[in-house]
């Protein structure tokens, strides 16, 4: 899977973790998200929690993403 098709299978998560991509694509290789961190992609939030980088930050943004985490 490449990251256009990652992206509009998630389009509509502010955040995912793994569990989330294991529903949606249970063949996927995990390694891909080493590669489009370093990239910049993505990013990880806390262990096994992401979000891509275009993402706009404001308060409603950073409380979905407390609820999601903890």
């Amino acid at each position: 899977m490449n990251i256009l098709a990652f992206k509009e299978k998630f389009k509509d998560f502010v955040a995912f973790n793994l569990s989330d991509i294991r529903k949606i694509e249970a063949t996927f290789d995990l390694r891909r998200l080493n590669e489009w961190q370093a990239k910049g992609y993505i990013k990880m939030l806390r262990r096994g929690h992401y979000v891509f980088s275009g993402l706009e930050i404001n308060d409603s943004v950073l409380f979905l993403l407390a609820n999601k985490i903890y």
